[in-house]
């Protein structure tokens, strides 16, 4: 796919055909503070008209790539990820991995929208040490 990341955009494409083009883009690494290899591809598969509900079900299905689904989702042009990406980070704040929930409040406090912010003072973490981390972060942010 990294060769045809355009092949992920198709209006016409099926579900199975989206997710493994989001699969692809999830094998790969990113590296903290720059891009990754894919990110083209990822913006490609973004602005597919389906995106925002296929990605919310592989969210769910993908469990163990939560963490990794948020960091890139969190790292894209706001145009292609508002506002199912609020959705979506409501539900991944409800996970009861304290992991999911970590990944969740570090995407929010990167795009640092008003709306995420919001989502973000209306949360009550049940986990000590992310509590917290989010009580800082509100703190900055404020």
């Amino acid at each position: 796919m990294s060769e045809n990341p355009q092949a992920c955009r198709s209006e016409g494409m099926t579900r199975e055909a989206f997710v493994n083009c989001f699969r692809d883009v999830l094998a790969q690494e990113p590296e903290s503070g720059y891009s990754f290899p894919n990110e083209n591809a990822f913006r490609a598969i973004l602005a597919n008209p389906n995106a925002a509900t296929w990605v919310a079900e592989e969210f769910v299905e993908l469990g163990d790539y939560a963490g990794k689904i948020l960091h890139l989702l969190s790292h894209m042009p706001l145009n292609l990820i508002e506002p199912w990406f609020y959705d979506l980070a409501r539900k991944a704040l409800a996970s009861k991995s304290v992991m999911v929930r970590d990944a969740v409040i570090c995407a929010l406090e990167y795009i640092e929208t008003p709306d995420a912010m919001e989502i973000l003072r209306a949360h009550d973490e049940p986990n000590a040490w992310l509590r917290d981390y989010l009580a800082r972060v509100l703190e900055v942010t404020a």
